[in-house]
Formats: structure tokens, sequence, C-alpha cells
């Protein structure tokens, strides 16, 4: 939609003055009415240059040619949210100044209070608008987006249609992608080497494990024996408690990220599965746990919203935690993703103060539902992360049978990816249909019997094997059970250690490197084999 604008017309508007050779009062009155215009200009101009400078304004900046040609951004203007078409920015009146010196599209949308909340909505037509505007205050952004506010202390998101995704508009300055960025990700002809260990990942993915995640999840319940994982209530604070324990039996590193949204404390869950070659660079599998009901309360199982998702991320913890990865993995539950990604806002945002090396993510967004079968998972990415796209759809081809459709989207901005895109990182997201066609969205008839587990499966297959080619597996070396390059004494005090159950399978370390005559046990026998591999022929 366009700006404010005045139709074009042939008629002379009323009181204009046309200079008559035959009367100088005309003139006059002409020149007088031009004086008084200017001067009234120029105080308007001081007013609102000043206002602005202390209150700025949130505007749409077209992202075109011009602007790409330009390559930065006006002084005074700080991008808030990358869309396709469009950038919204926090603008002031140096800003505006700059922007018009340049010939850039500029419209206004609103005024910029510490004290509002705004909402990024995904709208579909004009009854859209007038329903958000019933409940609030909104202004068009670009087709499909819309701009909704309240204060800060009013939950933007119980007055928004359930059925109608949001996305908190970031509070500081995101990472904004240049036309050049996205046109030298777009290269054809990504080719993966077969690597046997991904492919034993991948095949180790269980249809049962996920079934048991994913029926555990939807029945969480709050205090009033209502199935929900809404942040705000016990039953998502259940499920945390849950997830947390999940991946402490596993082995791995983890730990409660906390945060806050409208007055209500939740938490993401993250999980860590240290690199053994460059820590320092971390891959990132993640999730939203929370669900929602469209009508505000209600039971909201969320069994493909998103415990689908929780439960691909939980598959790859206890697949990827029995092998030595040359990248750190972290496993990341969100909390508060459906009241506009807070919980991924707090986290991305933590990781880039941090300077924290994110190489790439991974998110799940319903990944169990099939209006048709067979079935293909969505891929969003926007320009600096087609990379990441080519990659996932490139592994997924190479290792399960699941048709992946790579689509390169930055309007996609409604689930936990996007607020690794606006800190810079390259994200993508994985969900069944990037148009949502699942009849059961947010609500609470969202559960397991509506779900297609073969198709989860499938899924689940291709995000273990995208992650673990980010990640890189180290090559198995039979009886170096600590995963340390090289079989020794160790390895054998090691192995008779969990054999005689005073001690569990070192981290990143385990049974497939212990099994040293293929037998699928791990016995005396194979400590007699490490034994002999270690000592010689001779006991």
């Amino acid at each position: 939609m366009s700006g404010r604008g005045y139709p074009a017309t042939d008629r002379r508007p009323e009181g204009v003055l046309v200079r008559d050779s035959h009367s100088k009062v005309h003139v006059v009155k002409i020149m007088l009415l031009r004086f008084n215009f200017l001067l009234l200009l120029t105080v308007m101009s001081m007013v609102i240059a000043q206002a602005a400078d202390v209150a700025p304004g949130l505007v749409v900046l077209a992202r075109n040619e011009r602007l790409a040609a330009l390559g930065t951004l006006p002084d005074g203007m700080t991008v808030l949210q990358v869309l396709d078409d469009v950038l919204v920015a926090k603008c002031t009146a140096v800003g505006l100044e700059q922007a018009a010196a340049a010939g850039l599209l500029v419209r206004w949308l609103a005024d910029w209070d510490d004290g509002t909340e705004y909402l990024l909505v995904a709208v579909d037509d004009d009854a859209d608008l007038r329903q958000l505007a019933a409940r609030g205050q909104v202004a068009p952004v670009t087709d499909g987006v819309a701009l909704f506010w309240t204060p800060v202390d009013i939950p933007g998101r119980a007055l928004i249609p359930g059925r109608l995704p949001v996305k908190r508009l970031s509070r500081r300055a995101v990472s904004v992608d240049w036309p050049g960025e996205a046109s030298a990700a777009d290269e054809p002809g990504l080719e993966l080497t077969y690597d046997p260990l991904i492919a034993t990942m991948a095949a180790a993915v269980s249809m049962e494990n996920l079934t048991g995640y994913i029926q555990t999840l939807q029945d969480f319940r709050d205090v009033h024996d209502v199935r929900t994982r809404d942040a705000r209530w016990a039953g998502c604070r259940q499920a945390g408690n849950y997830l947390y324990d999940f991946f402490r039996e596993m082995g791995l590193e983890v730990e409660f990220d906390d945060f806050s949204f409208y007055g209500y404390n939740t938490r993401n869950v993250v999980a860590t599965l240290p690199g053994r070659c460059r820590p320092e660079e971390v891959v990132i599998i993640c999730a939203h746990y929370d669900s929602i009901n469209r009508n505000g309360v209600g039971e909201a199982p969320g069994a493909d919203d998103n415990a689908s998702g929780t439960a691909v991320v939980m598959e790859a913890a206890w697949i990827l935690r029995h092998y030595s990865l040359e990248n750190t993995v972290r496993f990341v539950c969100f909390s508060a993703e459906e009241w506009g990604l807070f919980g991924s806002e707090h986290f991305a945002a933590a990781a880039a103060d941090d300077g924290e090396n994110i190489v790439a993510v991974v998110n799940l967004d319903m990944v169990a539902y099939t209006d048709f079968v067979p079935e293909d998972l969505d891929i969003i990415c926007n320009g600096p992360s087609i990379w990441l796209g080519q990659l996932f759809a490139a592994a997924a081809e190479m290792y399960t049978d699941l048709d992946v459709k790579r689509i390169t989207n930055p309007m996609f901005i409604y689930s936990d990816h996007s607020s690794f895109w606006d800190n810079g990182y390259s994200a993508v997201c994985g969900i069944e249909d990037a148009n949502v066609t699942y009849p059961y969205y947010h609500s609470e008839f969202d559960t397991f019997d509506k779900l297609n587990m073969d198709f989860c499966t499938r899924s689940a297959r291709a995000a273990v094997s995208a992650v673990a080619e980010l990640a890189a597996p180290v090559p198995i070396i039979a009886g170096d059970v600590d995963w340390n390059g090289s079989v020794d004494s160790v390895d054998m005090v090691l192995l008779a250690a969990v054999l005689s159950e005073n001690l569990a399978w070192p981290s990143g370390g385990g049974e497939i490197q212990a099994d040293l005559n293929e037998d699928g046990l791990m016995n005396a026998v194979d400590l007699l084999e490490l034994h002999r591999r270690v000592s010689g022929p001779t006991l």
C-alpha cells in the first residue's frame, strides 16, 4: 500500500490567485501569502525537528535500486526489521532530511515511544487490518505485514487474533542484508561428500522416540488441569523442567536461560555438546516448546506446533551425543515464541553481544502434519542464509528420501530463525508448509492423532544430517573410548569402569567405538580385545 497522497485534478483549487497585469493588489496579496506561508513552514520545521530529535518515529524505507546503490543508511536511521521490499526503521529528523536529500522513498508509520510495544503481524487482507484497528493502533507496513502497537504493559498478542502470526519489533538495530550478499550466496552446485558416520546418525532416528517426546509434551497441564504449554502458565514451566532433565540425562551440559515478557517469567532450555576441534564455532538446532490457543484461553496441546520441532531437537541430542564433533552443537528449546519470539530474541541478542561465533542455525517449527502425501519440507532462508538452505537440501537428498523445497523469503519472520537473522547469523526454518495449511493451528485440536509420524521421522533425519554436516563428525577409531584420537591405556581404564557400572560413557564417546568385535554388545570380550590392541598380542 502507498503512503498518504493527493489525487490528481485538473481543477484549480479555490482561493489561488493568478497574476494579472490589471491587478497589482493580487500580486501584493500573493507575496504576503508566500511570506507568511514560508514563515509558517520554517516554524513548523523547527518544531518537528526538535520533537523528532527527542522522540524518533517509525518509518518504512523502500528497498529500491536507489537505496541499493547508496549501500548505506542515512544517519539518524536505525533499522529494526528487514523485509523483502522495505525496511522498518526508527528515524530522527536528521534521518528524514538525509533520506529526502538522497531521493529515498520514506513513509511515516507511527511515533516512537519507549512505553509502547510494537508488533509486526501477518495479515491477509483489509478485513484483518480492520479487525486489528478495532483492538489497538495499526498501520500497514507492506503487502501482508502490519504494525500493531499498544502500551508496553498490555500483552499485544492477547489482542491480536490467534490465527495471525506475530513478531515483536526489535528494540535495537538489526543486521541488514544488502542485495549483493544475496546474489553472491545463491550459487548453484553445492555438493557434499558422502560420510558413513552421518548416514549412521540419520538412520538412528527413531519414530518411537519422536512419538514418545510429542505425546509427553502435549500432555503438560496448568494448575487448572488444562493441557497447555502457554509460556504464562505452569504447563510450560513443567515442560521446561522435562527438557532440562532429558538433556542432563544425555550427559550434556544444560542450563536455563531466564527472561521475562509482559511481567511473566519463563526460560529457554540450552544444552551443549562441546566441539573437540573448534569448540568456539557453534551450530544450533532449535525449536520453540511453548504453545498457544488462538482464543487466548483454553487447551493448547501443541502437538504439531511445536512439540514436533522440539521432538526433533531432542532426538538430535540423543543421537549426536554418541559422537565426537569438530564444532560445538547447541540444542536450544525456546519459550514465548508464540508471544512474539521473545525467547529467541533474548538468546540471539545475548549471543551477538557476547561475540559468539554461531556458524549456522537450523530451526524446526511444525514438521509433522501432511496435507498431501508425499509431503515436502519447506526450508526458508534469507539472502545471507541461502548457502545454509542449499546445504540442508543437499544433506536431505544424500542421506534421506525427504523432498525439500528451498525458499528464499525475508518476509518469513514469524519463527525463531528470524531472531538470528536480526543479529547477522545464518539461519533457516524447516516447516511443513510456509503458507500454513494446518487446520488445527493454535487450537485445542492440535493433538498427536493429527500427525504423520513417517513425515516427522524423515524430517528429523534430514535435520540431523544437516547439523552433522555443519558440526563435522570426527572419524571413529575403534577402541578410542575417550575420543582423543589414540587408543591407549586410558581407554582400557574407562571401558573397564563403564562395564563395571562405575562410570558413565565419556561425553562424546561411547558404545560405537567400544564395540571392537562389532557384535552389537559391549562386554568383557571387547575389553580383552582392547587390551590386546594396546599391549600387543599376548596378555
